[in-house]
């Protein structure tokens, strides 16, 4: 029972870095796009679009432009920093705004598409990673990513075979499921556990030949 406390807040600091990281994420990826929509912003293709608002060159519009990137910069500063003291609602707010003042170049080519939902998690799981050093000794991020490592290989060698029962297919997409989860909340002994299932699995069909179409 003494596990029990530590093993909550490990759960709960996890969680708490996820959703940070989702919305680290796309504060950097919109203030990015922004910052280039501007003339000045970076790529040499800064340009003016609808509504009249500061976005809008009007007749200073290098001013505007240079006025528009300031007040990006800081609606982007003031997100990180609404994260750093755990004001989440705060922070999804100011994405809100920069989610919508990017909307007006919905139709640009460098617009930043919806990710798929895997792309989305392994693009947060690179910013969780970084903030779980705050809290995760080295040797547990060490063991998370072994075993991370060990789920990537072993789960493209069962995807190859062509002769998974339905059964078996089912449980590996639920055990697969399983060490993710388990992995995202810090849980090695969990992972290792769900992950020699995941073995079991592959082991039961090592060597065996593909049947004659």
């Amino acid at each position: 029972m003494r596990e029990a406390g530590p093993r909550v807040s490990l759960c709960a600091e996890m969680d708490e870095a996820w959703q940070k990281s989702e919305v680290l994420q796309h504060v950097d990826v919109l203030a990015g796009f922004l910052a280039s929509r501007y003339p000045g912003g970076g790529d040499g293709d800064g340009d003016t679009c609808r509504g009249g608002d500061a976005r809008e060159g009007a007749d200073g519009g290098d001013e505007s432009a240079a006025a528009a990137r300031r007040r990006v910069a800081d609606t982007a500063a003031s997100a990180r920093r609404a994260l750093e003291d755990g004001d989440l609602d705060e922070a999804r707010r100011l994405v809100d705004d920069l989610a919508y003042e990017a909307e007006a170049w919905a139709g640009h080519p460098h617009f930043p598409p919806a990710p798929s939902h895997y792309e989305a998690d392994a693009r947060v799981h690179d910013y969780a990673k970084d903030l779980a050093r705050g809290f995760l000794s080295s040797k547990h991020r060490d063991d998370l990513a072994t075993i991370r490592l060990s789920l990537t290989v072993c789960r493209s060698r069962i995807i190859r075979l062509c002769h998974l029962t339905a059964r078996d297919r089912q449980d590996f997409h639920y055990v697969c499921g399983r060490i993710s989860m388990s992995l995202d909340l810090g849980h090695v002994e969990t992972a290792r556990r769900e992950l020699a299932r995941l073995r079991e699995i592959d082991d039961r069909y090592r060597g065996m030949p593909c049947p004659a179409a």
